[in-house]
């Protein structure tokens, strides 16, 4: 799946006369780009068939698990599959990148190591989907009122009446549950057996993050390096020497010729002074973290530098465009730039069905909890910094009126509470991508208790060992000791 642009609006003139916001909205945003982005590049194995023995299952969740006079409920739904599985066997539970893009993680049930250990031990796979995303609505519209439930504690507690339903089968009342996750569920995973440890016999947790925070400038720092040691000569020098190129033609009142030349439907700025140019920052940088998640030589080769350096233009900045495509947009079409026309879709587009809607839902999770905004850091690199963490902090009052503040005291006191990058858990493997640009939030080191392990796996990212789409015979050593700790692991 490659990053391509989503949002496109019909232009009014040929040449940008000021354009009303129309009063249809498109189906996405790039707001949401480092939400989506990690998902850019994510192939189905050529060999990929779905399994015939995968069952759809719903389970009654409490709305509100921490109120027992509450007694609303809602939906959640799971699918599982049991075709390895023998009476007693283990229990895989299997949790993706992100509560959304749910259809990526069925294919775990069917293909790759999630489902190679459930053939070795015959297990039963189970993934469920997160409360208020794609399955498991929890209300029919995204108010922030309705939102007050989304929150990791409560879905803590959906995986434990889950895993208590689970068991409470005969056939599966003495089997072992291994947590298995990705990124967001490798977090996920972790906290859960902090919290329950007799719920849970082990976790394999990739490429988790713990340690929220707005200032995040190792991010940046890391992509670029990246971009130095992997791209070709020169690359990382050019893309520098294009974002400058941009914030002088800012600084000079020659924007117009950008928007002309990328064509963007606004003017630059538009509505909201320095937010429009920190928007129009997030959305040259996207390309760059994106491919930077998902890390192999040949992506940074091929993709983030070979775009930039093989683009037919004259200038550096004009490749900026090129690498997304914002250069070949045919008339009447035009690129929705403006920060007060994404705001106020994000702000509008509260029905639960809408295509986008989980974007909304993600980002009201990062504001009030799970707050991982890569940003343009502390401006020393390549990508300058005219994209600070403030631009985030505006969208998130914007939007659910959680101010910067509150964001800041809120991330505090949930690594407080869950232990920050030093939790304490037993039987769990933690598996990194040497350059993820995040591995500074990962687990710390130090915390490893025994039975426990800690892997880092040269030359990646976050899109690693558990990647269906990679191939690389080193995975497959890391698997196998994953496999070896599980089977120790298990009864």
């Amino acid at each position: 799946m490659k990053l391509q642009l989503t949002i496109l609006i019909i232009a009014t003139t040929l040449h940008f006369t000021t354009p009303q916001i129309p009063t249809t909205s498109p189906l996405k945003f790039p707001i949401f780009n480092h939400m989506t982005s990690k998902f850019a590049n994510i192939q189905t194995p050529s060999d990929y068939k779905v399994s015939p023995h995968i069952t759809e299952n719903w389970i009654q969740q409490r709305i509100d698990q921490f109120n027992p006079q509450d007694q609303r409920t809602f939906s959640q739904y799971y699918s599982m599959n049991d075709e390895f599985f023998t009476p007693g066997g283990p229990i895989f539970i299997f949790m993706y990148m992100a509560p959304f893009f749910s259809y990526l993680g069925e294919m775990y049930l069917s293909y790759g190591p999630v489902y190679s250990l459930a053939e070795d031990f015959n297990g039963t796979i189970v993934f469920p989907h997160h409360r208020y995303f794609d399955r498991s609505l929890v209300f029919e519209e995204t108010t922030v009122e309705n939102l007050r439930f989304l929150s990791i504690n409560q879905a803590i507690e959906d995986l434990a009446h889950l895993i208590v339903d689970l068991k409470s089968h005969e056939s599966r009342r003495d089997s072992d549950v291994i947590l298995i996750g990705w990124d967001y569920g490798a977090s996920m995973a972790t906290w859960f057996a902090q919290k329950y440890p007799h719920l849970v016999t082990g976790i394999w947790a990739s490429n988790g993050k713990f340690s929220p925070s707005f200032e995040q400038p190792e991010v940046v720092q890391i992509v670029e390096q990246q971009l130095r040691d992997f791209g070709s000569p020169g690359c990382a020098d050019r893309i520098e020497n294009a974002f400058n190129q941009i914030e002088d033609m800012i600084a000079n009142n020659q924007s117009n010729i950008i928007r002309r030349r990328f064509n963007f439907c606004f003017p630059i700025p538009y509505q909201n002074g320095d937010l429009d140019v920190m928007y129009l920052y997030e959305l040259l940088t996207t390309h760059f973290y994106a491919y930077s998640l998902v890390f192999e030589k040949s992506y940074i080769a091929d993709y983030s530098c070979g775009r930039f350096m093989n683009a037919q233009v004259e200038h550096d900045w004009e490749a900026l465009g090129a690498v997304i495509g914002l250069l070949n947009l045919p008339f009447p079409i035009c690129y929705p730039n403006s920060f007060s026309y994404q705001l106020e879709l994000i702000k509008e587009n509260i029905h639960a069905d809408w295509e986008m809607a989980h974007g909304r839902t993600y980002l009201y999770l990062e504001c009030v909890e799970y707050g991982f905004f890569y940003n343009s850091g502390d401006g020393t690199s390549i990508f300058g910094s005219k994209f600070p963490s403030e631009f985030y902090k505006h969208v998130c009052e914007d939007v659910f009126g959680i101010t910067g503040e509150q964001m800041e005291l809120n991330y505090q006191r949930f690594t407080t509470s869950h232990g920050g990058r030093q939790p304490v858990v037993r039987n769990a493997y933690f598996t990194y991508g040497a350059v993820n640009p995040w591995i500074h939030e990962g687990i710390d080191k130090a915390s490893i208790v025994n039975s426990s392990y800690y892997e880092s796996i040269p030359y990646r990212s976050v899109h690693a060992e558990l990647s269906l789409d990679i191939q690389d015979p080193h995975f497959a050593e890391v698997r196998r000791r994953v496999f070896s700790a599980i089977r120790r692991w298990l009864r």
